[in-house]
């Protein structure tokens, strides 16, 4: 019964581009199981499959680009504001800053 739910955690995993080898996948599925004590020696990872925890296990290759075509404001005295936007990562979530400067 494991196997489509560890087909579907593997598909999900390799959908993120992040997987190099098979190794990596099997460890990523495999290393962030939640143990249960009634499941050992009973399932070949010792585990309850977590996939959440397998897509965080994995490193973040994507890269973000932001790009501004044309920021119009309108400024006092005549003088156009510069519109600055700055993206970072903590590995997880994704982080929006914007600043205008006058």
């Amino acid at each position: 019964m494991a196997a489509p739910h560890v087909a579907g955690a593997a598909a999900l995993l390799l959908a993120q581009d992040n997987i190099q080898s098979a190794k990596q996948l099997k460890d990523a599925l495999i290393g962030t199981v939640d143990t249960l004590p009634s499941l050992e020696g009973k399932v070949s990872g010792g585990g309850r499959l977590n996939a959440y925890k397998a897509l965080l296990s994995l490193p973040i290759n994507r890269q973000v680009e932001v790009v501004i075509d044309y920021v119009r404001g309108v400024g006092g005295f005549g003088e156009e504001p510069d519109f600055f936007v700055k993206v970072a990562t903590d590995g997880i979530n994704f982080v929006v800053t914007t600043q205008v400067e006058v």
